[in-house]
């Protein structure tokens, strides 16, 4: 199937765990993968809230619920905001139906020029909708993890692990490390 440059690809499950969007797999093209992922959801989910994630972000879900269900408003467009950039950071963008509505709606063939994260923010400024940023920590090595105040981190809803030895990534296995530290304090939270 053809996707022209002004419209948005389509999307199909190719499995029950794996959507797939009609546009050729490189950098170049994520803009257009996302926004087409996001189409789809909208045609084929009921949800209040969409999450887009990569594999760089360890999210406590919970406490997002949560935080969600106390102030939906301030999650219209929400997640990690870099100093000096007016856009949520890809890793983690926190978005309200309205606020995906409103992005493929007004998708311009001129945004797909920028990555998916920067695109998702113009779009959605042009409308009006501006970021919340939400408290979070990049953690590079481990150190890093072992060096966040204990009273910081319980209400951290997002860590971003980017590591790698050489150029080689090597964030699945910090990764494990820290999810099943923070998988335990929860569970010695509860225990409380």
């Amino acid at each position: 199937m053809f996707c022209g440059s002004n419209s948005i690809p389509s999307a199909e499950f190719i499995d029950k765990s794996k959507l797939e969007v009609d546009v050729s797999e490189n950098w170049s093209q994520i803009t257009k993968k996302t926004i087409g992922a996001m189409k789809f959801c909208i045609e084929n989910f009921e949800f209040d809230f969409l999450v887009r994630a990569n594999s760089s972000c360890l999210m406590d879900t919970e406490l997002l619920k949560d935080s969600i269900s106390h102030d939906a408003v301030k999650y219209e467009y929400a997640g990690p905001v870099q100093q000096g950039k007016t856009f949520v950071s890809g890793w983690c963008i926190v978005l309200s139906r309205e606020s995906v509505e409103t992005i493929v709606k007004y998708y311009q063939k001129s945004d797909s020029l920028l990555f998916d994260d920067e695109a998702i923010g113009k779009i959605l400024s042009r409308e009006k909708v501006f970021p919340t940023p939400l408290p979070h920590f990049e953690i590079k090595e481990f150190s890093d993890y072992l060096n966040i105040p204990s009273k910081q981190s319980m209400g951290m809803r997002f860590l971003r692990l980017k590591n790698d030895s050489g150029g080689i990534r090597v964030d699945p296995g910090l990764f494990g490390t820290i999810f099943e530290l923070e998988r335990s304090k929860k569970s010695s939270n509860n225990e409380d």
